[in-house]
């Protein structure tokens, strides 16, 4: 990326140059998380991510209590942080498919690989997995038996860094499967993670302080690599052989 000048998303191939992003909210009530979920889109973000414990029927009510407070065109993502039961997860699945969530995010154990299956099966919603596998390694090679088996609708990113999540995304992209949670530079790189998961808004930073690496940015709804093609200067090597203490 230095010696090229120009961002790493670039050097992959910058299938675009922004996506949208979302923000998760929190709250101990159903009213609480509404009114984050305000505040969210206030903030000019696209969507808002749950990650509520209240079972299938106080779930239930929290989706209807969000869509309705939010509007049809406000992105909805809800993840129980493998909460459910098989039987559980089909039917908040399916209350969320009446309130257009985008997906349900880790609602088994990732290791569930056959209630996994059954779950994509019967939903119409897509089922993100794979988050926590990736976290403790192995990615992105235990991602092929998941979308193999059907066990997998949108794979979850996690701990891989940019080859591996490049690599993990081209993978699922052969098979017409959505990624989500890669580096930045990678969701801007590849076609397949339509959406940017923002830990808070970053305004874009004066020229002055930004170089050919990039700095992630996040405003008006959109994640972007805001960036200027300035070369790293050269070092000062008669300096550093003056300063060395060994020379090898």
């Amino acid at each position: 990326s230095r010696y090229a000048c120009m961002p790493i998303y670039k050097l992959l191939g910058a299938a675009r140059e922004r996506v949208p992003a979302y923000k998760n909210i929190g709250g101990t009530t159903i009213d609480d998380l509404v009114a984050s979920a305000h505040q969210v889109k206030e903030l000019g973000f696209k969507g808002c991510k749950d990650h509520s414990y209240r079972g299938v029927a106080g779930n239930t009510e929290l989706a209807k209590a969000l869509r309705e407070a939010m509007g049809d065109d406000f992105l909805l993502f809800h993840d129980p942080v493998e909460s459910y039961t098989y039987i559980e997860a089909v039917q908040i699945g399916r209350q969320l498919e009446k309130y257009n969530y985008q997906w349900i995010e880790e609602p088994l154990q990732d290791y569930d690989i056959t209630g996994l299956q059954k779950l994509c099966d019967s939903l119409d919603l897509p089922v993100m997995t794979l988050e926590w596998i990736g976290y403790i390694g192995g990615q992105p090679y235990q991602t092929a038996p998941y979308i193999a088996l059907g066990a997998v609708d949108i794979v979850r990113q996690r701990g891989v860094g940019i080859t591996g999540s490049v690599k993990q995304a081209q993978l699922a992209e052969s098979f017409g499967i959505q990624v989500h949670g890669g580096d930045p530079h990678t969701i801007l790189a590849c076609t397949n993670d339509p959406v940017h998961e923002a830990m808070g808004v970053f305004p874009r930073p004066p020229d002055e302080e930004l170089n050919c690496l990039g700095t992630t940015v996040v405003e008006d709804g959109y994640m972007s690599i805001a960036w200027r093609p300035v070369r790293p200067a050269e070092p000062d090597w008669d300096q550093i052989s003056r300063d060395a203490i060994t020379i090898v």
